[in-house]
């Protein structure tokens, strides 16, 4: 019997991560992101997984520093899906100079999954909300609380095996 595999992906692709040297990429300069994500309506809500089986979910958390002298969080903001109560909205690309640069962790392509204060007071869930409500919990967060804690969901790629069995031939048959 011949066995044929062949390793069809890379293990799991590094994470891209900013540096002053390289340009900010924006979620329109990467591979089609948006379109392996999955909007499950639940009972208890919504949850956002991956439909593509080449890729699985990963979650991050990233503290974001703020304060009253720099209150903003830095996030170019995209609404690729809504039905106008559920949508997804993904991290299109991280402002130059903002708070979340600093971090140097977040990725185009990033889902918004909830937000809290580091003081762990203030908890906001984003999975599953629309542009402008995730735009108006975010606006909605004092200054005053300190730093930011972020959960993002982000599509991390899986390696792929692909077999093929070869039988020698019988018979009749080929």
């Amino acid at each position: 019997m011949l066995l044929l595999a062949t390793l069809a992906a890379a293990m799991r692709l590094a994470p891209l991560r900013m540096s002053a040297r390289l340009a900010p990429l924006r979620m329109s300069e990467l591979p089609p992101l948006a379109d392996k994500w999955a909007v499950q309506k639940l009972k208890e809500g919504v949850r956002l997984a991956s439909k593509d089986l080449h890729f699985r979910t990963e979650d991050e958390s990233i503290e974001v520093p703020r304060s009253l002298d720099s209150p903003g969080i830095g996030l170019a903001l995209e609404e690729v899906g809504s039905d106008g109560t559920v949508g997804l909205v993904l991290v299109d690309s991280v402002v130059d100079g903002g708070n979340a640069a600093s971090t140097q962790a977040f990725l185009p392509g990033d889902a918004l999954i909830a937000v809290e204060d580091s003081a762990g007071t203030v908890e906001v869930a984003l999975e599953g909300a629309t542009y402008d409500a995730t735009v108006e919990a975010l606006g909605s967060l004092d200054p005053a609380l300190g730093s930011l804690i972020f959960t993002v969901r982000r599509l991390v790629r899986q390696p792929v095996v692909s077999v093929r069995l070869q039988f020698p031939g019988e018979e009749g048959r080929a």
